[in-house]
This record gives structure tokens, C-alpha cells and sequence, in this order.
């Protein structure tokens, strides 16, 4: 389960296959404490909600906020390399990791408001847009419609404005977020459009067999 198209899931393989085979030592060694991909899921959303929970109230150690967001990131990248090399992969850990994978944006938008003032509405519209782009690119995944152009994916710059932001007095996150909630927007309405005359192609197409019969 991913948010692919066929072109970019060809490259994703590749990195995937490449990924695998640089943690097989990795694997090995978590298996061997019988460490589980859940278990390393479970840390990763601990570090992300600890970095975004305690951001600036670290004081002078706010840096280790952005330290703990980016061992999220690999923990998280780190769970499905583990799952396969111990072929537990299914459906249900993938919603898992999905659910994971995607907490991170929604969780570090909330945060860019308390921690740095960021503007309300930039952070509503990003994270409504980013949330609903995900859910519009796993539908069209599910049920085999071809979205047929490529997508900007922002999470890991996000996380690192947010850093930045942590580090230094100045709210990085608002332009950030203003700028692609109008990105997401649009390409919701691209992605709308396929979906739309996906069904109404097909729709067309029935209502013809139909006639003829």
C-alpha cells in the first residue's frame, strides 16, 4: 500500500531493494533481540511526539528536538526493511506504518503554532490539504486509477523548517506552509479531476454495453 504512481513506484522499488539490502546487518541484529517492526514503529511515534510536545519548552535544549524528529524518521524508515526481511508483511502493518508515516506532518504543524506563533490558517489549510492529498492518492491507488503526473512530497522539508525554527527566533513554518497549502490545493483538484472522469468513463462505457444489448 503506498501513493506512488507507476513511474515514481519503479524508483521506490529500486530504493526499497537498495534500502533492504544496506540494513540486512541492521535486521539481523534486531531480530536477533527479538525486536519487532511494531517495536520500532512505537519508538519512532514516542521521539515524534516528545519533539513536538516539548519543541521550545526544551529551553536551551531545544536542539535535541529536532535530534529526536529525525531519529523519527528513521526509525520510521526503518520498520517496513525489518518486516520484510522477517516476511511479516501484510495490509495491517501497512495501514500501521501509513498511520505513522503520516502523524509526523500533523503533529509538527500543531506544534510550528505553539512552539513558534506560526499563522493558524497557514497551518490549517497545509494540514487539511496535506491530509486530504494522502487520502485522495491511496484511494486512486486502491482501486487501480492511474493518476498520470508527480507529486512534490514536503514532509522531510517540513520537519526540517520546523527544526530550524527551534533553533533560532523566527517562525520558518508560515510561508512554508501558506505557499504548498496552495500546492496541495491544486493538485487535490488535478487528482479530483482523474477520479471524476475515471467513473464517468466507466460509466459512459456501461451505459453503452448496455444499449447495445
Amino acid at each position: 500500500m503506498d501513493y506512488f504512481n507507476p513511474k515514481e513506484a519503479i524508483h521506490q522499488k529500486r530504493f526499497a531493494n537498495f534500502r533492504d539490502k544496506v540494513l540486512t546487518n541492521v535486521n539481523a541484529f534486531w531480530m536477533r533481540h527479538g525486536i519487532t517492526p511494531n517495536h520500532l514503529t512505537v519508538v519512532g511515534i514516542a521521539l515524534l511526539v516528545i519533539s513536538t510536545v516539548g519543541g521550545r519548552s526544551l529551553g536551551a535544549y531545544g536542539f535535541v528536538a529536532g535530534f529526536m524528529l529525525f531519529f523519527y524518521v528513521v526509525f520510521d524508515g526503518m520498520d517496513g526493511p525489518l518486516a520484510r526481511a522477517m516476511g511479516r508483511t501484510h495490509q495491517g502493518g501497512a495501514i500501521v506504518d501509513i498511520c505513522a508515516d503520516q502523524l509526523g506532518p500533523v503533529l509538527v504543524v500543531a506544534a510550528s503554532i505553539h512552539h513558534m506563533g506560526s499563522n493558524g490558517i497557514a497551518a490549517t489549510l497545509f494540514g487539511a490539504f496535506y491530509v486530504g492529498f494522502i487520502a485522495l492518492v491511496l484511494f486512486t491507488k486502491q482501486n487501480q486509477i492511474t493518476i498520470p503526473f508527480g507529486l512534490l512530497r514536503v514532509k522531510y522539508l517540513l520537519y526540517f523548517v520546523y527544526s530550524i525554527g527551534l533553533l533560532f527566533p523566527v517562525d520558518s513554518a508560515t510561508p512554508f506552509m501558506f505557499f504548498f497549502s496552495g500546492y496541495y490545493a491544486i493538485y487535490i483538484v488535478r487528482v479530483v479531476r482523474v477520479i471524476y472522469y475515471h467513473y464517468d468513463q466507466l460509466w459512459i462505457e456501461q451505459n453503452q454495453h448496455v444499449e447495445q444489448q
